[in-house]
């Protein structure tokens, strides 16, 4: 989709003149990241108060839904972002689902259903109630929050809203919750990409007055904690629960406008550091991801025009010992391994980034199949080994942080321990448990010689900001074995073949080569 709307923006880098938003539509909407417009100046979105303590807050169930509700305190207030100079004030928070937990959101992402959304429905100050914005162009701003229900364990955050739900069965009924009751968003509302239009509300009357900012990453909570939403009564009666009170995804029509943009927040008064030393490199690596524009992945990767750069050696820690637990998992995309670990877990250093899991990227013969290709040239596999940094505790909080992800990426690694369980997952959304084993039975450790650079997430959900490590030798496979995955079945049951995405453009990003060993001008180093 082409940028329509930076006529508009001046200098500044402020979108100024308020034409974006009276390009209304009918909320909810499908959002699809390719057909977005990028913008990386906006103001930091700020929230004000809405986790703080202090004052009462209060949960009740309309017969439609269960909202939350502030009283005898400041209200929160959202300001900054696409709102420009406005301040929006807190009215109320609530909550979408349906029967399931496949299809309870509103707006759908890159094609993905989740089980809950939740709304956090903001008016502007400038007026002098909700009542009074309900119908102005400017005079709403709803915050968006996705809710994935997962077999892990309950999401501790949000059991403070679950416990309140319990006693709200009835109809018209209310019961005090903590006043800090929205901590479960904190981490959400602290990334800095998030989608935003301009649309409806999605209840009656559908007044076209809202600007909505919508974070793409699913909050995980528990089946259980979903289902307590699903107890609530519609009516007085108490025969019918609220199952579904989901708006379906309206079309706009043809005439309408739809300016959807990815918006990233920017930092004021950013100076570009010099590196005088190895030691400072690693830092100014992460500094290029508040400068570089967003970029997608994968990429080709010349080897003669790629930057080299000397950085410390990566360290390997704990690959050697095996893991409590393992399973692999036909997605019906990929072929995950996953684990779970004692205490002491595999991780690399200058982080350190904690190992997560693994997947893998094949096509229909042995010409095609990674993702990344080094010089034109693309292999029959490409496996990717995707680490978080500790100090965000779980992989869905570092996806949040620009230096939370790093994915080390390897080619041809299909090694027969997980060749001879693969007739077990054939089918889609199977799994089955392994023999725990090391990592380093599958991942060959590299220290010098990778490549390295700012890209995203190459499967269906659109993450940026993440650091790709690519390593430039090889592991070696027989044709036999890569013939093994591509008998998987598919979501739609057909061979799951060519898995992987095309190669991405460049743009102006770096792509350094650390400290290479070998000759610039071929391509790969020879297999071991």
């Amino acid at each position: 989709m082409p940028n329509t709307f930076l006529s508009t923006v001046e200098e500044d880098a402020h979108i100024t003149v308020p034409e974006w938003r009276l390009h209304k539509v009918q909320s909810p909407i499908a959002l699809k990241h390719d057909e977005t417009n990028h913008y990386d100046h906006f103001d930091p979105l700020e929230f004000h108060g809405h986790w703080d303590q202090g004052g009462d807050a209060t949960l009740s169930n309309n017969g439609f839904t269960a909202t939350l509700r502030f009283q005898n305190r400041e209200l929160p207030v959202l300001v900054g972002g696409p709102l420009h100079e406005d301040q929006y004030v807190f009215e109320q928070l609530h909550f979408h689902w349906s029967d399931d937990d496949h299809s309870g959101c509103e707006h759908i992402f890159e094609g993905q259903a989740y089980s809950m959304e939740a709304h956090a429905v903001h008016y502007n100050k400038k007026y002098a109630s909700f009542q009074e914005a309900a119908d102005k162009h400017d005079g709403l701003a709803v915050v968006a929050f996705f809710l994935k229900a997962t077999d892990d364990d309950e999401h501790p955050c949000f059991n403070k809203m679950t416990e309140a739900v319990k006693k709200i069965v009835k109809i018209n009924s209310s019961t005090s919750v903590p006043s800090d009751c929205l901590t479960w968003i904190k981490e959400e509302a602290q990334c800095k990409g998030y989608y935003t239009y301009q649309g409806s509300l999605t209840t009656e009357p559908y007044t076209e007055s809202v600007t909505w900012i919508i974070y793409p990453t699913p909050i995980h909570v528990s089946r259980q904690q979903v289902s307590e939403f699903r107890s609530m009564k519609s009516t007085s009666c108490e025969q019918h629960n609220i199952i579904n009170n989901v708006r379906p995804i309206q079309m706009p029509p043809a005439h309408k406008k739809l300016d959807i943009i990815y918006a990233r927040s920017h930092r004021k008064n950013e100076n570009k550091s010099e590196v005088e030393n190895i030691e400072d490199v690693p830092r100014w690596i992460q500094s290029l991801a508040d400068r570089e524009p967003v970029h997608e992945s994968p990429i080709n990767i010349n080897i003669s025009t790629s930057t080299e750069i000397e950085m410390p050696p990566l360290a390997w820690h704990n690959h050697d010992l095996p893991p409590k637990k393992m399973k692999i998992t036909n997605t019906g995309y990929t072929l995950i391994l996953s684990a779970k670990w004692h205490q002491e877990r595999p991780y690399i250093s200058e982080g350190p980034l904690l190992g997560n899991y693994l997947h893998f990227h094949w096509g229909r013969n042995d010409a095609e199949g990674s993702e990344h290709t080094i010089d034109g040239v693309r292999y029959p596999i490409e496996m990717h080994v995707v680490l978080f940094k500790a100090n965000y505790l779980t992989q869905e909080a570092a996806l949040k942080e620009k230096d939370g992800i790093v994915v080390l990426s390897g080619k041809n690694p299909a090694f027969q321990i997980l060749i001879e369980n693969i007739v077990s997952v054939q089918k889609p959304h199977t799994s089955m448990k392994l023999n725990p084993i090391p990592l380093s039975y599958l991942v060959k450790k590299f220290e010098r010689d990778y490549f390295l650079y700012w890209g995203s997430v190459t499967t269906t959900v659109c993450l940026h900001y993440i650091l790709w490590l690519v390593s430039r030798e090889p592991i070696g496979v027989a044709p036999e074995q890569v013939d093994e995955l591509r008998s998987m079945l598919d979501a739609n049951e057909e061979p799951l073949q060519g898995n992987f995405r095309e190669v991405q453009p460049l743009n102006d990003r770096h792509v350094f080569h650390v400290c290479p060993s070998g000759s610039k001008y071929a391509t790969l180093l020879a297999l071991p």
